[in-house]
């Protein structure tokens, strides 16, 4: 049994492991990844500073090692309208195929001037400072006083800690030598962070929220005010309470001359960019937003008021979605492979397409931490598994 797997991120380790475990002697794995390095979303996603994070790798290796398993870097999966290896060509030399490419592109804010200069995605600054071989001549200016973050998850927060860093704390890391050089000469003093609903709606999960408090000479700023703790929405939880207790903590905090200072501005969104002569990003026009209190969430209202802000560095962090692959089916809506409850690819009409899956970001959407794929990838492993002795006896029959 010969399988072929697109993409060395983690589900597709976490798969290939599963499948090399529960599978018969004869199985084999193959996995193709278009750049030269192994293990995707970890070791160029995660951030820097949380190298316990990045110790999954361990087992990762442990499957790089084994016997029926081949690694082939530097090989790039067909786009649609582009050059490289297809689908239909690796489906020819193995029994099954599973793509587990990931969402490799940010989503846009779709408003004027977003691709100003200055202005990146979070998906390619974090590649950036992760040394991604894509990213390396990014080159972003850090010798500026304003920055902006747009976003409530877990990327943005990363984004506002490689920010307010000093060369020293994230010298201690494996961020890239581009990047430390760039720390050197930062000379941000205040990043502002857009979130378009209230501080009880963020995605942000409490490690990261809590990793804030270890910057003591940061003054960190909350507006409008922050709710009370006491009067929590229906909606709240165990991780919602303790983001709001961390804010509350800082809020509270005073910071005498401080280092740089950040302001967490809730229900706002970005309305236009505003450029210089020269094409830079040098201001952020916002519309202020009203917020209904429900049973599950807030209910967002865009008003008429506006507020403008100087930026001179603009990222937005609003989310992922994956790129079309040539011959396979995609949700241009969800920027997601169509597929069945089990990981099997089908058509926009839900037939299933022999042979071929989806694990991962691609087949759920751009959800959960690192373990959440392993789950993903038990499951799909396990139908391959499935599928392919119901063939075997098939075939014996006829």
């Amino acid at each position: 049994m010969r399988i072929a797997i697109v993409g060395a991120g983690p589900t597709g380790f976490f798969l290939a492991g599963a499948l090399l475990k529960s599978g018969p002697e004869s199985l084999t794995v193959d996995m193709f990844e278009k750049t030269p390095f192994p293990f995707g979303l970890v070791r160029f996603g995660v951030a820097p500073d949380h190298p316990k994070i990045k110790s999954v790798t361990k087992g990762f290796q442990k499957t790089m090692d084994h016997p029926r398993f081949r690694f082939w870097g530097n090989t790039t999966l067909a786009e649609q309208g582009g050059a490289g290896v297809t689908v239909e060509e690796l489906q020819k030399h193995y029994d099954r195929v599973v793509l587990t490419v990931g969402c490799q592109d940010d989503r846009k804010l779709g408003i004027p001037f977003e691709d100003s200069t200055n202005s990146f995605s979070a998906t390619r600054f974090v590649g950036w400072y992760n040394g991604h071989p894509d990213d390396e001549h990014l080159n972003p200016n850090l010798k500026v006083s304003h920055a902006t973050i747009v976003g409530a998850g877990n990327v943005a927060i990363d984004v506002v800690r490689f920010l307010a860093s000093t060369h020293e704390r994230m010298g201690m890391t494996d961020a890239s030598d581009h990047s430390l050089e760039a720390l050197k000469t930062n000379t941000i003093e205040e990043v502002d962070v857009l979130v378009r609903r209230g501080a009880w709606d963020v995605a942000f999960t409490n490690p990261e929220v809590k990793e804030l408090l270890d910057f003591e000479d940061v003054q960190f700023c909350f507006y409008p005010d922050l709710p009370p703790l006491d009067s929590p929405p229906p909606y709240a939880d165990r991780t919602s309470t303790k983001n709001m207790e961390v804010f509350h903590e800082l809020a509270n905090r005073r910071v005498e001359n401080p280092r740089m200072t950040v302001n967490f501005r809730f229900q706002v969104s970005p309305k236009e960019l505003r450029v210089d002569s020269d094409g830079q990003v040098k201001e952020v026009e916002v519309c202020h937003n009203e917020l209904e209190i429900g049973e599950t969430r807030s209910q967002l209202r865009q008003t008429d008021k506006t507020s403008v802000y100087p930026s001179q560095l603009f990222i937005r962090s609003v989310g992922y979605r994956g790129r079309p692959l040539a011959g396979i089916p995609f949700h241009p809506k969800w920027g997601l492979i169509p597929c069945d409850k089990k990981g099997r690819v089908t058509d926009l009409e839900g037939k299933v397409m022999e042979g071929l899956y989806v694990s991962g970001w691609m087949r759920r959407g751009p959800s959960g931490v690192i373990g959440t794929n392993k789950k993903d990838a038990t499951e799909v492993g396990e139908v391959m598994l499935q599928d392919q002795r119901a063939h075997q006896t098939t075939s014996r029959r006829e």
